[in-house]
């Protein structure tokens, strides 16, 4: 109980990483026709992540993408950064998180589709890998404001 009461600050947290990248099981990009608003599917981020082929048409939507894996990494590393004991630790991960919030906005942007793919739809970002981003801002946000809150282990 003294552990909770001591992180719950750092744990709170660590709960919205982990919802933000439940999140990405979510669509979060989506493809749509260019020079038009229409929107012809949705893919989630895993998938712009690791890559998806259509299965029925063999279709490559999205080949693997670094610096999208690179985002999901950094998320990481920022809430286990939360628990070791640094000088400045919050201030590092809670830095580290927002970086990782503002890849998660660029998801779409990182995300590899082919030439073919690519010379008739753009990517597009979904409301999914919005709420990502602001809760990795949101968790960021905690760990910097941490030592400016009230201490609950009393």
């Amino acid at each position: 109980m003294d552990f909770i009461k001591k992180n719950l600050y750092k744990l709170i947290a660590a709960v919205l990483v982990v919802v933000a990248l439940c999140l990405l099981f979510a669509p979060c990009i989506g493809l749509e026709i260019k020079n038009t608003d229409k929107l012809v599917d949705t893919y989630s981020g895993f998938n712009a992540i690791f890559g998806y082929t259509s299965d029925k048409l063999e279709i490559e939507y999205f080949s693997f993408s670094f610096m999208n894996l690179l985002t999901v990494l950094i998320v990481i590393a920022g809430a286990v950064l939360a628990f070791i004991k640094l000088p400045y630790g919050n201030y590092i991960s809670g830095g580290v998180l927002v970086l990782g919030a503002i890849f998660m906005f660029l998801m779409a942007t990182f995300a590899v589709s082919p030439e073919v793919i690519g010379k008739v739809n753009d990517t597009v970002l979904q409301p999914c890998a919005i709420v990502n981003g602001i809760l990795c801002i949101l968790a960021g946000g905690l760990l910097i404001a941490e030592p400016f809150l009230p201490k609950l282990n009393k």
